[in-house]
């Protein structure tokens, strides 16, 4: 059972919901190194921080002549940078058109720069790949409310 004195939150008082559970306090945001969100949730005496950013990458695949040849191609870079870099990826738009392509990554991470290493080697391989060319790319840095 947790004692008033070993809760992290401010009023040292244990939250209660109606039914006696116990409540844990809300996520607060805490400056970061990188210019990226950082948001800390205290969980007892355990604090976690999370870093997530996504990844949006528009693409022209000038060689393809339908659909189905679309769809070889984007399931290669979806597949290969879920396998490869452990990130989320989905093509996110322009899914009628046989020439265009949007992909979107997500990763998340304890530190800004290990989310911003993995991103940067999902953008090197979509580059690499000599099937596509690429039109742009955005990242944005995910903010929880707090």
């Amino acid at each position: 059972m947790l004692r008033s004195g070993d809760l992290p939150w401010p009023d040292r008082t244990a939250a209660q919901a109606a039914d006696g559970t116990r409540l844990a306090p809300p996520a607060r945001r805490v400056p970061s190194r990188h210019g990226a969100p950082a948001f800390v949730a205290a969980i007892g005496q355990a604090v976690s921080v999370l870093h997530a950013c996504t990844l949006k990458v528009d693409l022209r695949i000038p060689d393809s002549h339908s659909l189905k040849a679309k769809r070889a191609v984007v399931k290669h870079l979806v597949e290969g940078a879920r396998s490869r870099f452990h990130v989320s990826a989905a093509e996110v738009g322009a899914q009628d058109k046989w020439q265009r392509c949007e992909l979107g990554f997500a990763a998340v991470s304890g530190t800004p720069a290990q989310v911003t290493e993995m991103l940067d080697s999902v953008e090197r391989f979509i580059w690499s790949e000599p099937q596509v060319d690429v039109v742009s790319s955005e990242r944005a840095w995910i903010e929880a409310d707090a």
